[in-house]
């Protein structure tokens, strides 16, 4: 009975040892410890002592590796995650530790080894792209194939899920690449034309020539550059889809863009087609007619001078003008014309001279009356001239007629004819200097103060 006590003493002080002993904080609790007391170079020194000894816990190790990367003994440090990893090799968020570490050393090859694990765990697309851009970089596109095709496309960012989309076409799995960009296209991701092209020459290649040109209507119709839209319609002539191609061609934006439309009549030019030009030429005079009027000089201008440089020749310009004559309007024909003036002079006009109607040269009483001039048939120069209304006119057209006015008419006729002009109050503002100079260098003090009097009163 007096034993009693004696075994409860004993049961209680193996309690006590035991319950000291698991208070006593492990190997990991303790570096945390120190860590946290704001000891780090005892708890680095401590987690160095234990790696040298052979400790491979798995949270010794990540302390360790953190220790030594804070403290920048970056060798110790990798030495540490390489032991790590030969343990957890499927820890994602430790990799991604790893990845920080050997790119902010400058360590390629481990941080390839780190992307490779973590797009393996993850599939992650930031991880995937970057490794595929090392790939792409080192001339290996298989490993670059491979590790795009790890995630899924439309978990791809639109730059990578483009460079799969090329891979796709270089190993001829056309289908493959052609959904891809599409897929990113009915999204309104900004493609650029490279990849747009890419779509649009594997649909044509899938025999989906509706489908491509539907894309490359609603491309065009959203950028201002008429560059893409010559491209496309390259690739539907070589393809034999003069119908599509002629579709795809025939907008209001090419119309509305003399130089893109000098660029697109070049493309058909180039290749023979006149057929199609003169289809072509027949939509535009349609579109040309809403064009205001002070656009249109400005737009031949541009028009002829960009064919010009081109080299297209005269027959692209005899097409244009047969178009311009069966529409029927005049102002935009006399335009046509006095644009082929001011590019070739008169041997630009001359070879539809005699198809020039009496209505159209009525448009251009100034360029009529030049072209007259030079085929020597003066009583018509001098009409035109007459007939010409100097206000209706564009201001160089005014200070045209009065230097050809110098030419064809006597110094007593200019001054009667600029007196007339000016008691009529028919001579433009814009002008009135240069009258008054003319009439001061041939006319009589009384008519030259006939003038400025006009002038004066109605201004």
């Amino acid at each position: 009975m007096k034993r009693g006590p004696l075994v409860a003493a004993a049961v209680c002080a193996t309690v006590g040892v035991l319950v000291g002993y698991i208070m006593i904080p492990g190997q990991s609790e303790q570096l945390a410890m120190l860590s946290r007391d704001e000891l780090p170079d005892a708890a680095l020194a401590k987690a160095n002592a234990l790696f040298e000894s052979g400790n491979r816990e798995p949270a010794i190790l990540l302390q360790t590796f953190a220790l030594n990367e804070y403290a920048g003994k970056y060798d110790r440090a990798l030495e540490a995650f390489r032991t790590y990893f030969e343990l957890r090799p499927d820890d994602a968020a430790a990799w991604e530790k790893a990845a920080y570490l050997f790119d902010s050393q400058g360590q390629t090859e481990l941080l390839k080894s780190a992307l490779e694990n973590i797009v393996r765990l993850t599939r992650d697309p930031l991880a995937s792209g970057r490794l595929a851009a090392f790939y792409r970089l080192g001339g290996q596109p298989d490993d670059e194939y491979r590790v795009l095709r790890a995630v899924e496309p439309k978990g791809l960012l639109p730059v990578d899920a483009l460079r799969l989309a090329s891979l796709h076409f270089d190993r001829n799995e056309v289908t493959e690449g052609a959904a891809i960009i599409e897929r990113l296209d009915d999204a309104d991701t900004n493609i650029d034309d490279a990849g747009r092209i890419q779509l649009f020459v594997a649909l044509l290649e899938l025999g989906k020539f509706e489908v491509a040109v539907n894309r490359a209507t609603k491309w065009t119709k959203a950028s201002k550059d008429t560059g893409l839209q010559d491209v496309l319609t390259g690739y539907l002539l070589n393809a034999g889809a003069d119908e599509a191609a002629l579709r795809l061609a025939s907008n209001a934006q090419t119309f509305a863009d003399a130089k893109g439309f000098g660029r697109l009549a070049g493309l058909l030019a180039d290749q023979g087609r006149f057929d199609l030009i003169e289809r072509l030429m027949d939509d535009w005079v349609g579109a040309a007619t809403q064009l205001p009027p002070d656009q249109l000089d400005s737009y031949f201008q541009e028009l002829v001078a960009s064919a010009s440089g081109k080299g297209l020749g005269t027959r692209l310009f005899n097409e244009l003008f047969r178009a311009l004559g069966k529409g029927g309007d005049a102002r935009i024909e006399a335009s046509y014309v006095q644009a082929m003036y001011g590019q070739f002079g008169y041997g630009g006009v001359a070879p539809f001279r005699k198809m020039l109607r009496a209505d159209v040269l009525l448009a251009r009483p100034v360029l009529a009356s030049r072209l007259m001039a030079v085929e020597q048939n003066s009583l018509a120069a001098r009409r035109f001239l007459f007939v010409a209304r100097l206000p209706e006119l564009s201001a160089s057209a005014q200070f045209d007629w009065l230097a050809l006015a110098k030419e064809l008419l006597s110094p007593q006729e200019l001054v009667n004819e600029l007196a007339r002009r000016a008691r009529s109050g028919a001579v433009p503002p814009e002008i009135r200097k240069a009258v008054l100079d003319a009439v001061i260098s041939v006319g009589s003090q009384p008519q030259t103060m006939e003038v400025w009097r006009a002038f004066f009163k109605s201004s």
